[in-house]
C-alpha cells in the first residue's frame, strides 16, 4: 500500500504577529504589575460570588477552584492519592504518605502561571479545598494577596443542611448535624490559625458585602486591584435570584449559581432556614470549636 505524500503550504507570518526582542522586554515590564490573587473559604461562604467580582476588575480574569476534582480531570488526577482536602506542610516538596505531590503542585503552578508575559492579566485564583495545605501553597508559590471570604457560620450550616435535605432526604437528623457542624469547625478553625500566622491580606464578611457594594471597591484596593465601573456593573448585574448553585442536583444551573439578592443575604438568614430544634442541636454542637463560638458573638 502506497503512502500518500503531503506538501504543506508555507506558513506566511505577518510582521505584526511577530513578537520582537523589545516587545517582549515591555511586556516582561507589564508582567511586573500583575497580581495574583487567592480567594479561600469554606464552602457556601460566598467564594464564588467574590472571587467573581474581583475577576471583574481591571486587567483581571477568573481561575476558579482549579482543584475541584468534580469539574476538572487535572484535579482528579493531582488530587487521586492526597484526597478531596489535601494535607501539605511547608516543606513537603516530594511525597507526602508515600504519594508524590507533584502533580497537586504542577496544578497550582500552572493556575497562577495563566497570567504570563503574553497575557499579563491579573490571576484571581479562588479555592475551598485548601483548609490543610494553605501555608504550604502561600510558602510555595509567588502568591501577591489571600483574601479569606467567611460568612455567619449558621449561615453556612443552613445552606448545607438545605443541600443535606434534598440530596440525603433519610439520613438520621442527629447524626447529620453532628458531621456538618464537626466539619465546619474543623474547618474554621484552620482558617483561624492560618489568620494568626498572618497568612490573610484580607479578611471579609459576606454578608457586609452584601449589604454595601462599595465594600469591594476597598477590598480591590486593598489587594492591589483597580476598580473601575465594569466591576460596579457586574455587581449590579449579578443581584437577582439564582439558584442556589448547589451540585449534583437536576435544576442546578452553573450560570446561575453567582446570582443572588444580595439585600436578602442577612446574618440572621438562619432562623428562618432552620427549625427551632434544628438550630439548637447545630448551636450545641459548635460549642466544642472555641473560635466558631467567638465567630457567633462577633457576628450577630
Amino acid at each position: 500500500m502506497s503512502q500518500r505524500s503531503y506538501e504543506l503550504d508555507p506558513v506566511t507570518v505577518e510582521t505584526d504577529e511577530v513578537i520582537s526582542a523589545a516587545q517582549f522586554e515591555v511586556k516582561e515590564s507589564e508582567m511586573e504589575n500583575i497580581r495574583r490573587v487567592l480567594v479561600i473559604g469554606i464552602q457556601r461562604a460566598g467564594t464564588t460570588w467574590v472571587a467573581a467580582a474581583l475577576a471583574a476588575t481591571k486587567q483581571s480574569m477568573l481561575v476558579d477552584e482549579p482543584d475541584d476534582e468534580r469539574r476538572w480531570p487535572q484535579a482528579m488526577y493531582a488530587k487521586r492519592h492526597l484526597g478531596r482536602y489535601p494535607v501539605i506542610a511547608p516543606g513537603d516538596n516530594g511525597e507526602v504518605g508515600g504519594y508524590s505531590i507533584r502533580e497537586y503542585w504542577t496544578l497550582w503552578n500552572d493556575a497562577f502561571a495563566i497570567g504570563n508575559a503574553f497575557a499579563p492579566m491579573n490571576v484571581i485564583a479562588k479555592s475551598t479545598y485548601l483548609t490543610h495545605c494553605l501555608e504550604w501553597l502561600v510558602d510555595e508559590f509567588p502568591i501577591d494577596a489571600v483574601c479569606y471570604v467567611e460568612r455567619h457560620p449558621m449561615n453556612v450550616l443552613s445552606s448545607w443542611w438545605e443541600y443535606k435535605k434534598l440530596r440525603h432526604p433519610s439520613e438520621e437528623t442527629g447524626s447529620a448535624i453532628r458531621r456538618l457542624a464537626w466539619q465546619f469547625g474543623l474547618s474554621h478553625e484552620q482558617y483561624a490559625r492560618a489568620e494568626r500566622q498572618g497568612l490573610f491580606t484580607a479578611h471579609v464578611y459576606h454578608e457586609d458585602l452584601c449589604q454595601d457594594f462599595a465594600l469591594f471597591e476597598k477590598l480591590a484596593t486593598d489587594l492591589g486591584l483597580i476598580w473601575n465601573y465594569r466591576s460596579t456593573d457586574w455587581l449590579l448585574d449579578m443581584n437577582k435570584a439564582g439558584d442556589g448553585g448547589h451540585w449534583g442536583l437536576k435544576d442546578y444551573r452553573r450560570d446561575d449559581h453567582i446570582n443572588r439578592l444580595a439585600e436578602e443575604q442577612t446574618r440572621d438568614r438562619w432562623r428562618d432556614r432552620l427549625s427551632p430544634s434544628e438550630q439548637e442541636m447545630f448551636l450545641m454542637e459548635l460549642e466544642a470549636w472555641p473560635t466558631v463560638m467567638e465567630a457567633l458573638r462577633i457576628q450577630v
